[in-house]
Order: C-alpha cells, then structure tokens, then sequence
C-alpha cells in the first residue's frame, strides 16, 4: 500500500488491462481485483471514481487515517485461495508479503502463451536468464518489484 509505483498502479486501474484471468497459476485475477478495491477504500478513491480515477503522475492520492478500513472482502478472498490464510491465526508478514506480490504478478502477468524463446547467443549468460525469463513472466509488479 506505501509503494508508490504499485500503489499507483492499482489505483489508477491500469491493472486491468493487465489482468490474465486465464493463467493457471493465479487467481484469475479475482485477488489482484480486491487487492485494487482495498488500496481504493484506504486511499480514498469512490467506487463512483473507479473509471475515471486519474492515471497522470501528476495525480496525488491521500491517505486518510480519519477513517477505518476492514478488509474483509480481501481476507476471505486471500483465504479462498491460501488456505494458510484462513482464519485469524498469526502470520509471518514476509510470507504473506511474498505470496501476495507473487499472485499480484501472476494475476496480471502480460504473457499469455509459454514460447520457447529465442535471445542473442552473444549475451552474457545473465542477460540471456534474463531474457529468456521475461519472454515467460513480464508483469508491472515484477517490473517494480525488480530493481534495476
């Protein structure tokens, strides 16, 4: 919720044209939709926005504290589909963090079809990894969450 380029991301609704709802590794986009509509209730932004939420860098969200926000849509959704997640069970935040940001990727991944692909045989052998691991998984949420 406090990264800014993801925050934005979901904000701004430009997720949706990302969404892959048929990858077979994800949730068919249904967690990367209430992840939207959670950071929506904590940001401010009105269901009646939704469509016309501002996409420019130059929009600012603000965080109100002034109000609560509870999560439940998002919490039976994440329990829906992890079920170490169910409950009100304590948990470890990296775990969680790091499922959550995974099924963000796969949720929106912009890859559609698994091609075997092809790089330049005089790329060094990370850069060609790499290459060849973008032809298969190329999401904003990887691409943020990757430091360049």
């Amino acid at each position: 919720a406090h990264t800014e380029p993801l925050r934005r991301y979901f904000l701004s609704g430009n997720y949706e044209a990302d969404l892959n709802q048929d990858n077979p590794f994800g949730t068919g986009g249904e967690l990367a939709i209430q992840f939207a509509h959670l950071m929506d209730d904590m940001w401010g932004v009105s269901a009646k926005r939704r469509n016309v939420r501002g996409t420019s860098s130059e929009t600012n969200y603000s965080y109100s504290s002034s109000s609560a926000v509870y999560p439940r849509s998002f919490k039976y959704c994440l329990g829906k589909q992890a079920e170490q997640f169910v409950g009100y069970d304590q948990h470890d935040l990296q775990e969680l963090a790091t499922y959550l940001l995974d099924v963000l990727h796969k949720d929106t991944n912009r890859v559609t079809s698994q091609n075997k692909g092809k790089t330049n045989e005089m790329m060094s052998p990370p850069k060609k990894a790499w290459t060849l691991h973008l032809q298969r998984e190329d999401s904003k949420v990887l691409n943020i969450s990757w430091v360049k």
